[in-house]
């Protein structure tokens, strides 16, 4: 079992993991029954796996580096198996501001895409909301 729980730790180590992509990882490497539920129930304890902590972690780093609108970002954590509950808390807890987000990308988009329309449709694609491209492409 020390195999596979370092094999574990080096898959959680590379980034932060829902609960889901843990589980989906120890079926893949066929770790079935009592042995996944203690390597699991291990990562927990030491609190390396949390959907609320993974959450508060996607979303920063969407923030931060690929700005998405809050439906997108539900889309992705809920396609990572986190509970709806927690990507609320998560969005609340990390202050999410999708405003600022869709200023973000308006301004790295602007040299290179041309007219109103592409513009809202590269937002849209990005998962904002009808009233935050109408608020960000007023001005």
């Amino acid at each position: 079992m020390e195999k596979e729980w370092e094999k574990l730790l080096h898959f959680v180590g590379l980034r932060p993991r829902s609960e889901k992509e843990v589980k989906d990882w120890l079926r893949r490497k066929r770790i079935e029954g009592k042995t996944a539920e203690e390597l699991f129930n291990r990562l927990k304890r030491v609190r390396l796996v949390g959907d609320l902590e993974f959450s508060c972690w996607w979303i920063r780093q969407r923030e931060e580096f690929r700005p998405r609108g809050r439906k997108m970002l539900v889309a992705e954590l809920s396609a990572k198996g986190v509970a709806r509950e927690v990507i609320e808390a998560a969005l609340g807890k990390e202050g999410f501001g999708e405003m600022e987000g869709a200023r973000r990308v308006v301004g790295k988009l602007e040299k290179r895409v041309e007219g109103r329309g592409k513009m809202e449709a590269a937002l849209v694609r990005r998962g904002f909301s009808w009233e935050t491209i109408k608020e960000v492409m007023r001005g």
